[in-house]
């Protein structure tokens, strides 16, 4: 169990790291992005809120399972998303 716990605490924790630097291009403040301003934005409120909500359900809730779950979440989206682009998209 606190393994799980130190997982989801990590997962969550670089969710919130990629969440602010990417809530901080939408702002202006960094320059380091390579996607629209729409996309990164709608990456910033996926990382923020499910890496928060990640730590909320391991820390203070204690549903480590269900924390690791909402922390692999952006990912998994993500994933679905290119997947969807790949199989949509015209590269000709």
């Amino acid at each position: 169990m606190k393994l799980l716990l130190i997982l989801s605490g990590l997962v969550s924790a670089g969710n919130l790291y990629l969440g602010v630097r990417f809530l901080l291009n939408v702002l202006g403040l960094l320059q380091t992005t390579k996607y629209g301003p729409g996309a990164t934005a709608a990456f910033a409120i996926l990382f923020l809120l499910l890496g928060g909500g990640g730590l909320y359900a391991a820390i203070w809730m204690g549903h480590v399972r269900i924390a690791l779950l909402l922390s692999a979440g952006p990912w998994a989206l993500a994933l679905i998303g290119l997947v969807i682009s790949a199989l949509i998209g015209y590269y000709g």
